[in-house]
C-alpha cells in the first residue's frame, strides 16, 4: 500500500493524545493502520454512493460506511469470543464417575 499520510500529522496526533515522544516506528505503524482503515471505509462509501445512483461520495456515505464497518467488526469480535467460549473446554479437578 502506498503511503498517503505523512509522518508529521501522525506524530502530532499521537502527541495530542498525550505522548511526550513518538518513535518513528510508532508513527509508521499508526499510519499503516489508519490508511488501511481509511481505504476500507472509502471502498464501502463508494459502494453506498453507487447504490444511491451517485458518482460523488458524500459525508453521509463516509459516516454510514464507518458505522457499518464498526458494527461488522464488533459483531465478528463478539462471534469470535463466543466461539472461543464454546471451543475451549473447562479444566476441572473433579473426577467424572
Amino acid at each position: 500500500m502506498a503511503k498517503v499520510i505523512p509522518f508529521a500529522p501522525i506524530e502530532r496526533l499521537i502527541r495530542t493524545a498525550g505522548a511526550h515522544r513518538v518513535s518513528e516506528s510508532a508513527g509508521v505503524t499508526l499510519t499503516e493502520i489508519l490508511e488501511e482503515y481509511g481505504l476500507e471505509i472509502s471502498r464501502e462509501a463508494i459502494k453506498l454512493a453507487e447504490h444511491a445512483g451517485r458518482k460523488t461520495v458524500k459525508a453521509e456515505d463516509i459516516k454510514l460506511a464507518k458505522e457499518m464497518i464498526l458494527n461488522l467488526t464488533q459483531h465478528v469480535t463478539t462471534d469470535e469470543q463466543e466461539a472461543q467460549l464454546v471451543v475451549e473446554p473447562r479444566m476441572t479437578k473433579e473426577k467424572i464417575p
